[in-house]
Protein backbone atom coordinates (compact mmCIF):
# COMPACT_ATOMS: atom_id res chain seq x y z
CA UNK A 1 0.00 0.00 0.00
CA UNK A 2 1.40 3.37 -1.03
CA UNK A 3 1.86 5.80 1.82
CA UNK A 4 0.17 9.14 1.30
CA UNK A 5 1.89 12.22 2.64
CA UNK A 6 -0.19 15.14 3.82
CA UNK A 7 0.05 18.35 5.85
CA UNK A 8 -3.03 17.87 8.03
CA UNK A 9 -5.63 15.17 8.58
CA UNK A 10 -9.11 15.19 10.08
CA UNK A 11 -10.59 12.26 11.98
CA UNK A 12 -12.36 9.54 10.06
CA UNK A 13 -16.14 9.95 9.97
CA UNK A 14 -18.18 7.26 8.28
CA UNK A 15 -15.04 5.80 6.73
CA UNK A 16 -13.77 9.04 5.18
CA UNK A 17 -11.20 11.56 6.42
CA UNK A 18 -10.36 15.02 5.13
CA UNK A 19 -6.67 15.48 4.34
CA UNK A 20 -4.79 18.62 3.44
CA UNK A 21 -1.87 18.72 1.05
CA UNK A 22 -0.24 21.86 -0.39
CA UNK A 23 -2.96 24.11 1.08
CA UNK A 24 -5.84 22.18 -0.52
CA UNK A 25 -8.20 19.61 1.02
CA UNK A 26 -9.38 16.29 -0.36
CA UNK A 27 -10.68 13.06 1.15
CA UNK A 28 -9.20 9.66 1.92
CA UNK A 29 -11.02 6.39 2.56
CA UNK A 30 -10.13 3.84 5.25
CA UNK A 31 -8.04 1.87 2.71
CA UNK A 32 -5.80 4.91 2.17
CA UNK A 33 -7.23 5.69 -1.28
CA UNK A 34 -7.73 9.30 -2.29
CA UNK A 35 -11.42 9.35 -3.20
CA UNK A 36 -11.91 13.10 -3.64
CA UNK A 37 -8.99 15.15 -5.01
CA UNK A 38 -7.25 18.07 -3.30
CA UNK A 39 -9.33 20.94 -4.69
CA UNK A 40 -11.04 22.52 -1.67
CA UNK A 41 -9.96 25.43 0.55
CA UNK A 42 -11.57 23.81 3.60
CA UNK A 43 -13.83 20.88 4.41
CA UNK A 44 -16.08 19.59 7.16
CA UNK A 45 -16.32 15.97 8.20
CA UNK A 46 -18.88 13.77 6.47
CA UNK A 47 -22.11 13.39 8.41
CA UNK A 48 -24.53 10.50 8.86
CA UNK A 49 -26.30 11.54 5.64
CA UNK A 50 -22.98 10.96 3.84
CA UNK A 51 -22.37 14.52 2.75
CA UNK A 52 -19.86 17.17 3.75
CA UNK A 53 -19.64 20.93 3.47
CA UNK A 54 -16.69 22.25 1.52
CA UNK A 55 -15.45 25.70 0.56
CA UNK A 56 -13.92 26.46 -2.79
CA UNK A 57 -13.01 29.92 -4.06
CA UNK A 58 -15.15 31.57 -1.38
CA UNK A 59 -18.24 29.47 -2.13
CA UNK A 60 -19.70 26.88 0.24
CA UNK A 61 -20.88 23.68 -1.39
CA UNK A 62 -22.20 20.31 -0.31
CA UNK A 63 -20.67 17.14 -1.73
CA UNK A 64 -21.54 13.47 -1.37
CA UNK A 65 -19.01 10.78 -0.48
CA UNK A 66 -18.05 10.46 -4.17
CA UNK A 67 -17.31 14.17 -4.53
CA UNK A 68 -20.47 15.00 -6.47
CA UNK A 69 -21.90 18.43 -5.66
CA UNK A 70 -25.37 18.39 -4.14
CA UNK A 71 -26.59 21.87 -4.99
CA UNK A 72 -30.16 21.38 -3.80
CA UNK A 73 -29.03 20.45 -0.28
CA UNK A 74 -27.11 23.69 0.31
CA UNK A 75 -29.97 25.73 -1.15
CA UNK A 76 -32.48 23.99 1.10
CA UNK A 77 -30.23 24.33 4.14
CA UNK A 78 -29.71 28.05 3.55
CA UNK A 79 -33.43 28.63 3.20
CA UNK A 80 -34.63 26.51 6.11
CA UNK A 81 -31.65 26.80 8.46
CA UNK A 82 -29.86 30.12 7.78
CA UNK A 83 -28.25 30.14 11.25
CA UNK A 84 -26.84 26.63 10.71
CA UNK A 85 -25.45 27.70 7.35
CA UNK A 86 -23.79 30.71 9.00
CA UNK A 87 -22.12 28.48 11.60
CA UNK A 88 -20.87 26.13 8.89
CA UNK A 89 -19.56 29.08 6.88
CA UNK A 90 -17.70 30.44 9.93
CA UNK A 91 -16.25 27.01 10.72
CA UNK A 92 -14.96 26.58 7.17
CA UNK A 93 -13.53 30.11 7.02
CA UNK A 94 -11.81 29.97 10.41
CA UNK A 95 -11.05 26.25 10.58
CA UNK A 96 -12.65 26.21 14.03
CA UNK A 97 -15.44 24.12 15.46
CA UNK A 98 -18.10 26.40 16.90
Amino acid sequence: MEEITFDEKRNFCYGIAGIKKNDKWGFLDASNNIIIPFIYDNVSNFNDSHFAFVSQNGEIKVIDNLGKEIESEITKLGTVYPYTLLIIKLELETNAVL
